[in-house]
């Protein structure tokens, strides 16, 4: 309960492969996107992104149901505490830590251009621990609560002004008792009227 109420939080932690310093060039270093002015440890290109669903009754408070044992669904995702929330990026690559901070709600996210099109993404991590080589994919496989993912996004590759998306495909059970299905690209994105937060 508390943790749906919003205490959650990112601790990132440093290694000799990951200094959090993309120009630390030493041979060990593997210069993931992240910022220079400090000696590790920098944000700039480096960001949590914690996904979360929440519900909320109808005065507009957040609503918990302390006695759904099965598997409670909020109706309404936000990303770090925040509904529909938008970053303007620069034109370059940024590393994104995906936590699912959800009770319930597995989730399998995509990225998606404007013309509906999924986009490639690097995948470098799971759970704070480095991949050997960084895999190419168009969606992320289905991340359990608690679960982290890394990736990396080049938005080089956009014309100034592009609108990318982060895009649920997971549909859920209706008791809340796990996934049900992967929807395709298309059908997310038409919407699901029992489960809002597809999509």
């Amino acid at each position: 309960e508390n943790v749906y109420k919003g205490d959650f939080g990112a601790i990132n932690v440093y290694s000799g492969p990951d200094r959090g310093n993309e120009r630390e060039s030493d041979g060990v270093n593997h210069c993931l996107p992240s910022g220079w002015v400090h000696d590790y440890g920098n944000l700039d290109f480096d960001v949590n992104l914690i996904v979360h669903d929440m519900a909320f009754r109808q005065d507009g408070q957040l609503y918990f149901d302390i006695f759904n044992t099965d598997g409670f669904l909020g109706d309404v995702m936000c990303v770090n505490m925040a509904y529909a929330p938008v970053m303007n990026v620069l034109p370059r690559k940024y590393r994104f830590r995906l936590l699912n901070a959800c009770m319930s709600r597995f989730v399998q996210l995509v990225l998606v251009d404007p013309n509906r099109n999924a986009l490639p993404l690097k995948f470098i991590a799971n759970d704070g621990n480095l991949v050997v080589h960084p895999i190419t994919l168009t969606q992320l496989d289905e991340q359990g609560i608690a679960e982290r993912y890394d990736i990396v996004v080049d938005f080089s590759a956009f014309p100034v002004g592009s609108r990318i998306y982060l895009v649920n495909l997971l549909r859920m059970r209706d008791d809340g008792r796990g996934p049900k299905e992967t929807l395709s690209l298309a059908a997310a994105l038409a919407g699901q009227p029992d489960d809002p937060v597809i999509g």
